[in-house]
């Protein structure tokens, strides 16, 4: 599997597919910020449309941990509308950067 893909199972037309990305096609936000004893955790959460082999569009989530600040965790979790995520090979450090 290459690098930044991610497998899907499309329950419309009984396929699997791959899609890979490039850190520009997410739009990143900070979803949620708390305290903890080595200070601020943040959790960023990207999104992205694919589109399945049968047409039809589908927003991904991608979330990953930054904790303590400034350091990224290896944890990235990977949720999709109406479609099941089969693996995925995400670097974390070539699809997000905190600046």
């Amino acid at each position: 599997m290459k690098t930044n893909t991610i497998t899907f199972h499309c329950p419309d037309c009984d396929k699997d597919f791959d899609v890979t990305i490039d850190a520009d096609d997410i739009n990143w936000e900070i979803a949620e910020t708390s305290e903890r004893s080595m200070g601020i955790e943040r959790r960023h959460q990207g999104s992205l449309y694919v589109e399945s082999p049968c047409g039809e569009g589908h927003e991904v989530t991608i979330d990953v941990w930054e904790y303590p600040e400034g350091s990224l965790q290896d944890e990235i979790e990977v949720n999709a509308d109406d479609l099941t995520v089969i693996d995925h090979n995400l670097d974390i450090n070539t699809i997000i950067s905190i600046d």
